[in-house]
């Protein structure tokens, strides 16, 4: 984390219209030097209101990130609790059928995998790393999300509610499917630590100014 001369970021609302300003203040030591101002410029303007989002109408002030993050920090430099995640719970769907969720979440991946064919999908490294970080947690959710759908199958099978359409044997079924999600809990979750592996290197890469 750096914490650089104090600049902040300023978050408004009026008649309902959430806005983000960031002005490079006058007084800064660093002038055209300052990391904070290189890295406002840098970003998209849907990145700064991202940066903000979920979080109440005030003042918030800007720390530097790897290469090219920005962050919120209080007055000492510790990052802000993340908003976004914070009230995320609250804004799931939570009514849909579990296999609906993860079907979602298949299409989105496939919808990325359309959209990386793409030669101008990345505008700068920060995106290819925002990317992979957010493709590790994906990975790094997955072994919870298989024990606890293993967890609802052996439960049916323990209240005797499955029956087996080919005859074949119930226990000797339940225990190929337990080794075989239990090694691909193992896998994903070697792989996830992998993806954040790599993203720990991608933090501190930017495109050239």
């Amino acid at each position: 984390m750096l914490l650089n001369h104090p600049h902040y970021l300023t978050v408004t609302e009026l008649d309902g219209e959430r806005s983000v300003d960031w002005t490079h203040r006058d007084d800064c030591p660093d002038a055209e030097h300052c990391d904070i101002a290189r890295r406002t410029h840098r970003i998209r303007r849907e990145e700064l209101f991202a940066l903000a989002d979920g979080r109440p109408v005030g003042r918030y002030r800007l720390g530097c990130f790897g290469f090219h993050g920005l962050v919120l920090v209080d007055e000492d430099g510790a990052l802000l609790p993340d908003a976004v995640n914070r009230n995320r719970k609250a804004d799931m769907n939570l009514n849909r059928e579990p296999a609906a969720i993860a079907k979602a979440a298949a299409e989105e991946v496939r919808a990325l995998n359309h959209r990386t064919l793409d030669v101008d999908a990345f505008e700068q490294p920060g995106d290819v790393y925002r990317t992979i970080s957010a493709l590790a947690q994906l990975v790094q959710g997955l072994p919870q999300a298989i024990e606890q759908t293993w967890k609802q199958l052996r439960a049916m099978e323990q209240a005797g509610s499955i029956r087996m359409d080919d005859l074949s044997d119930i226990d000797a079924s339940m225990e190929e499917a337990r080794l075989a999600l239990s090694e691909a809990r193992r896998l994903i979750a070697t792989g996830g630590g992998y993806l954040n592996q790599a993203a720990k290197p991608m933090s501190h890469m930017g495109g050239q100014w």
